[in-house]
């Protein structure tokens, strides 16, 4: 599908940012996320305001900012909502502070099931009306196939966000919709400095536009994606790391805390 109006979320920068980019230049393009200014370079990035970009700063563990986001999007008549937002904090569960493990949950969780349940009805109505397909985009993460060690909020939303959604396609199979979990593998980011890894990234990470231009190309066309990185030959040393959040995620990230 090509989308005429889109809503990214955590779209400031890594995979939200690359999103905005790999989407086609006639859509137009609502962007949130807490940093007002780092939304504004994307958007200048974007060579706005003649691609139609407007940024709606705000945190998505606010109530009354999710609902001015609700509002703007509304107003453009979204009919692509990509849930890409979310946080992490690594470290054991008693060593972090109970608020961030609930904003964790807020933003991973709250706010996608929030953003959906309200401005779903809307696209349907709208595709239905234009005999056309909406689109829904919920960004899981790898870190959701196992529990994780010092990582188990963030993976365990990451869980529930996937079988939520991966349900959600069930329910709306009949509907003019396309529903695509995508689950990115280690991709090159600032999400794990924030979250407190002490590794700057992860060998073999993908970049995120790769990824992002996978996610957006696998639309209407499958209902899951994992993304991976093909190695050559020659890089078949990074293998076992660029599998750390896959199969061995508990493993690499109890080595990672020491």
């Amino acid at each position: 599908m090509i989308p005429k109006s889109a809503l990214i979320t955590g779209a400031s920068r890594g995979i939200g940012a690359a999103l905005a980019r790999a989407l086609p230049s006639s859509t137009h393009l609502t962007l949130t996320a807490r940093d007002a200014d780092a939304l504004d370079e994307v958007a200048g990035s974007l060579g706005a305001p003649a691609r139609r970009v407007e940024t709606v700063a705000g945190d998505l563990t606010r109530s009354a900012d999710r609902e001015r986001l609700i509002e703007a999007a509304e107003a453009k008549e979204i009919d692509l909502l990509i849930n890409n937002a979310a946080v992490g904090h690594f470290g054991p569960f008693l060593g972090v502070e109970a608020s961030r493990h609930l904003e964790a949950v807020q933003v991973n969780l709250a706010a996608p099931i929030a953003l959906t349940r309200t401005l779903l009805p809307g696209m349907l109505r709208r595709a239905k009306s234009e005999a056309r397909k909406c689109g829904l985009i919920n960004m899981g993460s790898t870190a959701g196939f196992a529990p994780v060690p010092r990582f188990a909020i963030y993976a365990a939303s990451k869980a529930m966000l996937h079988s939520w959604s991966v349900a959600l396609a069930e329910e709306l199979r009949c509907e003019p919709i396309h529903v695509l979990t995508a689950l990115p593998g280690s991709t090159r980011t600032t999400f794990g400095q924030s979250a407190g890894f002490g590794m700057r990234t992860i060998p073999g990470s993908r970049d995120p536009d790769a990824v992002a231009r996978d996610i957006v190309g696998a639309l209407g066309r499958r209902s899951l994606i994992v993304t991976s990185h093909t190695l050559r030959p020659a890089e078949l040393p990074l293998r076992v790391a660029n599998r750390l959040f896959t199969g061995l995620i508990g493993r690499a990230t109890r080595a990672l805390s020491g």
